[in-house]
């Protein structure tokens, strides 16, 4: 029957073996608290890393409906912007066409008041081109 003897050298690695690893441990756990990082590489905790992955995703996802919102916001606010420049040409016009039915509307006035139209047509064409 044997006894079950442990020797002096395996007693002697298996302490260097648990030594090592209580330093990589350590070391480990100094990196963490130096670096504010949990892990260096997805490798170090898979589930971590692919939460870190996804919320990394989502981060970049979410910045880019930012900018596209911005940018939405911008041409919106051009787009009523002309409109509004729109609605201002299409009053004046109006305003003309009234004084020009009225009576009082001779053909040197009309002559006048058609190059002032055409000046409204073109700014509308102008407008409609932005």
């Amino acid at each position: 029957m044997s006894t079950g003897r442990i020797t002096n050298s395996f007693f002697f690695r298996s302490v260097q073996r648990d030594l090592a690893a209580s330093l990589r441990s350590a070391a480990s756990a100094q990196r963490q608290i130096s670096t504010g990082a949990r892990f260096e590489q997805i490798s170090d905790d898979p589930l971590a890393g692919v939460g870190v992955v996804r919320v990394n995703t989502t981060a970049r996802h979410l910045e880019q409906y930012r900018r596209t919102v911005t940018n939405l916001r911008a041409r919106i606010a051009s787009e009523e912007e002309v409109v509004n420049q729109l609605a201002d040409i299409l009053d004046s016009a109006r305003e003309v066409a009234i004084a020009q039915g009225s009576s009082t509307a001779s053909t040197l006035t009309r002559a006048s008041t058609a190059e002032d139209v055409q000046g409204m047509i073109n700014q509308v064409i102008s407008l409609g081109n932005t």
